[in-house]
Parts: structure tokens; C-alpha cells; sequence
């Protein structure tokens, strides 16, 4: 009986130690187009979402919601990198993923250069902005919507790209 108990035992906890690591992978499976895509733009969206909300912590000024949101972002923006950097191309396509790969790694480095700037600038406990600081922002601002868009764009159009070529409909997911 002990003889067979053991075995048993070590297959279970193969078993067991294979499907959850097959539970937690959230690539998508090699045969479909539609999961590819849709495991892309969760990630894309994940990064969106956080952006978004560190993006409406500037109006309060708050220096503790401001860095809470700008490290949720840094975090889920390097997952997003991780993981789109983890996935395998798509039947020879290579340009959806690493258009999503180059728009994730620009998020993150404006993570962890202007917005950083951005929360010391708007954490001044005085609430007060000196007028280099304002052009700062500014520039910032302009930075982020003519480079961010630009890599915005370049990933809807291989995406849309992908999509004609595996024959699927989908809607646009700006970040920007």
C-alpha cells in the first residue's frame, strides 16, 4: 500500500504544480488570433486604466494618491512589458506585438522619468508652481501627446493589420 501511496502522491503534486502554472500563464493559445489579440490589448488596457487614474490624482494635488497611482502604473506597466515581451509571434507576425512592446516600454519610461517629475512638481505642499516648473509641464504634456500618440497610432495600425490578415473585428483601445 505505502508503495503505491507514494507515486500517487508525486503525480498529484506534478499534476497539480502543472496546472497551476498552466492557470497562471495568460498567454494566449498558438491557434487563435482572436486570443492573441485579446491577450495584447488586456494588457494594453491594464496600463490604461492606471494611466487614467494617476492622470486624475494630479488634480487633487495629493502627494500620497499621486505616488500611489504612479507606482500601480510602474508596476502594471512593467507586467505589461513582461509578459508582451514573453509572448511567442503569431504565425510569423511580429509587428502587433512589438508595436504593443515599444508603446508599454514608453509608458514605462515616462513612469519613471515625467510623471515621476510630475508628481515632485504637483506634491509642492503649498500647492504653488513656479513658471520654469509650468513649462516643465507643459512640455511634458506636449511630449507625451505628439511621441505617445505617434506609438498609439503605429499600434492600432498593426493591429488593424493583424486583424484583416486572421479575418477579425475589433475596436480601437486608445492610451492617449
Amino acid at each position: 500500500m505505502k508503495k503505491l501511496i507514494i507515486p500517487l502522491l508525486i503525480s498529484g503534486v506534478v499534476i497539480y504544480l502543472y496546472m497551476s502554472r498552466e492557470s497562471k500563464s495568460r498567454k494566449p493559445e498558438s491557434n487563435s488570433a482572436a486570443q492573441y489579440n485579446d491577450h495584447l490589448v488586456q494588457l494594453q488596457a491594464g496600463v490604461a486604466k492606471k494611466m487614467n487614474t494617476l492622470m486624475a490624482s494630479f488634480k487633487s494635488r495629493n502627494s500620497y494618491e499621486m505616488n500611489t497611482h504612479l507606482q500601480e502604473l510602474q508596476r502594471e506597466a512593467r507586467h505589461a512589458v513582461e509578459a508582451i515581451g514573453d509572448t511567442p509571434d503569431f504565425m510569423g507576425n511580429t509587428e502587433f506585438r512589438d508595436s504593443m512592446l515599444e508603446l508599454m516600454e514608453y509608458i514605462e519610461g515616462i513612469c519613471n522619468n515625467e510623471f515621476l517629475t510630475m508628481v515632485g512638481i504637483l506634491s509642492d505642499p503649498d500647492g504653488f508652481t513656479s513658471e520654469a516648473e509650468e513649462e516643465q509641464l507643459k512640455d511634458f504634456e506636449n511630449t507625451l501627446n505628439t511621441e505617445g500618440m505617434r506609438l498609439q497610432e503605429q499600434a492600432n495600425q498593426a493591429q488593424q493589420a493583424f486583424a484583416q490578415k486572421f479575418k477579425l473585428k475589433i475596436q480601437p483601445n486608445p492610451i492617449f
